[in-house]
């Protein structure tokens, strides 16, 4: 379970802000929406909602910790072929970015962060709590044996590499092929669930092709190439097929397309998934958090939980999650434009994170937890009145309308 996420120098942040999942003890309600973390007063939430203005910098914050997910994953490498990219209204750009993640693994809470500059990871520090309450076992990396730091480290990345899942506004979930493919259990669910919210899918099917390698673009071939050695290495082209080295000719490259098959009028006809609508797209590529609702470890950061999507089918996907969620500890952080969302009987205060920039072009984050909220006030209206910051300044436009007429 994630229990919070701090980040400085990173884009659009400046001074670290921290972006917490720990419940408010001052909150009542929702009582299910609340894990308790072992051996600690603490609990933490099972969802989290993240609204702001455009370029407030919600969708920087899930690209904060998509970046240092993979670099924990992946481990620096050659930092040059990083993209680094830092706050920059500044004059000081010699900085290191930050991260630093606190998360529970069984009933053990971490916080593990590092520094990172263009050249090389700065700083690496990590802690553990104890079987006792507050009990620090440990500290700083370089004063542990390294037999002790590989064991611990083993179970960070295995954290962040098999719990946490981020889907960026812009992309798509990478291993759906592969899972549409192996996993019929998970194609049968998005297969009713796709029919079940009407979008005219009846079933799914992956379809494999075997091709020339020279078919394929040089960028996905060198791509592909460059992760060979990998068993089983595919790259995905995007949404609805995914590309691999045939493993038994280097010539050729087997293509596997998913495809969608549609009933009308008692007659099936299969079409390439590429051909469904964007929020049927997007829709697919949600499913994986919704099906993984009986797991006990996964945390998806979500960006623009409702791009492309209905208000009614965002505002269900939500109620579908909150509702089921409370069988395992998974959780569901996501950002959001989607003003329905805003609502009492479906969330916590404490659930409810904004983005917004200050004077200085700095996001920063906050919770409507800190404002002082009646339990009845209506919070949908109430944001878009601007009660709660994260709402866009518009102005001008009388100026802009000059110009054109």
């Amino acid at each position: 379970m994630l229990v919070s996420f701090s980040v400085e120098n990173f884009r659009s942040f400046g001074e670290e802000q921290t972006f917490s999942l720990v419940a408010s003890k001052a909150q009542k309600g929702h009582e299910t929406h609340c894990i308790p973390i072992a051996n600690t007063d603490e609990q933490v939430l099972r969802v989290s909602l993240v609204y702001g203005a455009n370029a407030a910098g919600k969708s920087n914050l899930v690209r904060a910790i998509a970046f240092a997910r993979e670099l924990i994953i992946a481990g620096p490498g050659p930092m040059k072929r990083l993209s680094l990219n830092r706050f920059r209204f500044t004059e000081d750009q010699s900085k290191p970015s930050s991260f630093e993640f606190r998360f529970v693994v069984g009933e053990r809470l971490f916080t593990y962060g590092f520094e990172v500059t263009p050249d090389a990871v700065a700083l690496e520090a990590i802690e553990l709590l104890g079987a006792r309450p507050n009990q620090l076992l440990l500290n700083v990396i370089h004063e542990l044996d390294p037999e002790r730091i590989g064991a611990l480290l083993q179970q960070v990345v295995w954290w962040f590499s098999e719990c946490l899942e981020v889907v960026e506004a812009d992309a798509s979930f990478a291993p759906m092929i592969e899972w549409l493919d192996a996993k019929r259990p998970f194609r049968e669910f998005a297969a009713s669930f796709l029919e079940g919210v009407a979008t005219g899918i009846g079933e799914l099917s992956v379809q494999k092709t075997s091709i020339n390698a020279e078919s394929i673009p040089k960028p996905f071939l060198e791509g592909l190439q460059s992760v060979s050695d990998v068993e089983g290495a595919r790259m995905p082209v995007g949404s609805g097929m995914s590309i691999e080295l045939d493993p038994e000719d280097a010539t050729r490259v087997i293509r596997r397309n998913l495809t969608a098959t549609h009933n009308v009028g008692g007659k099936n006809f299969t079409l390439p998934f590429q051909e469904e609508s964007d929020g049927t797209q997007r829709l697919m590529n949600l499913l994986p958090a919704l099906y993984h609702l009986k797991e006990s470890c996964k945390v998806y950061v979500i960006d623009e939980l409702d791009r492309s999507l209905h208000p009614l089918l965002s505002h269900s996907i939500l109620k579908f999650f909150v509702e089921t969620c409370s069988r395992a500890n998974q959780q569901l952080i996501v950002t959001s434009h989607e003003t329905h969302l805003l609502d009492q009987e479906l969330l916590r205060r404490d659930e409810i994170w904004f983005a917004d920039k200050d004077e200085s072009q700095q996001t920063r984050l906050y919770s409507l937890s800190e404002h002082g909220v009646r339990n009845d006030l209506r919070l949908e209206r109430g944001y878009l009145q601007g009660r709660f910051g994260g709402v866009p300044t518009i102005h001008g436009m009388d100026r802009v309308r000059d110009l054109i007429t």
